[in-house]
């Protein structure tokens, strides 16, 4: 009976495949652009243990690392960004896409190469940018805050004070997008660099300037 034990624990699972957070890069904004016949990708990474440390009464800016890299699919250019990360990078809390003009005609793709990451999530808001992506990742907040608390990242906060343009999920836009019957609107954000100051130093903050409109995928 104790041989039978001892052979039936060499089965169990237990945490073999546990992972030790410290050894991922979390991944929470992903930009798109495309250039030279070929895709350009952008990826925001926070530092979440800055962030949950607020026991600080000043604390200071949350750290913010932007990488880049070009690929003939998206998933080639997240995998040549991936080589020298140092650090392994998950998509799991994925919370914003970006998606530049030049890249919107490759929409289809583009939808496609991040539907089959099967950790992304279809809940991330989605916006279109004529800026370049590292400015609207790198953008400023007020108080020091982190970019979680943005408008990049919490869209509905400014919603509620002006309605004019309605934040838009990616499950949204995607159903709207593949259907004939809909006009899929995908807000547009700008960064505007003269209407804020701290001191006298120009803040770059994100704002929604218009809509890009897709209809019949076009």
């Amino acid at each position: 009976m104790l041989l039978a034990v001892l052979l039936s624990s060499v089965l169990l699972g237990g945490c073999w495949d546990s992972k030790d957070l410290g050894d991922e890069a979390f991944v929470t904004g992903i930009g798109v652009d495309y250039e030279k016949g070929a895709f350009v990708v952008s990826l925001q990474l926070f530092d979440f243990g800055a962030i949950a440390k607020t026991e600080s009464a000043t604390p200071g800016p949350a750290n913010v690392w932007i990488g880049k890299a070009s690929g003939k699919s998206v998933t080639e250019a997240i995998l040549n960004l991936s080589l020298s990360a140092q650090i392994e990078l998950t998509l799991e809390q994925l919370k914003v896409v970006v998606i530049r003009e030049p890249a919107m005609f490759k929409m289809d793709e583009i939808l496609d190469a991040l539907n089959r990451v099967r950790v992304s999530r279809y809940t991330a808001w989605i916006f279109g940018t004529r800026g370049q992506i590292e400015d609207v990742f790198a953008s400023n907040t007020f108080f020091e805050r982190s970019q979680l608390a943005s408008m990049l990242y919490n869209p509905e906060v400014q919603y509620k004070q002006n309605s004019t343009f309605k934040p838009v999920t990616m499950q949204k836009f995607v159903s709207d997008y593949n259907e004939r019957a809909e006009t899929a609107l995908l807000p547009s954000l700008t960064i505007d660099r003269k209407s804020w100051r701290q001191r006298k130093k120009l803040m770059e903050m994100e704002e929604v300037d218009g809509v890009f409109a897709f209809k019949y995928k076009d």
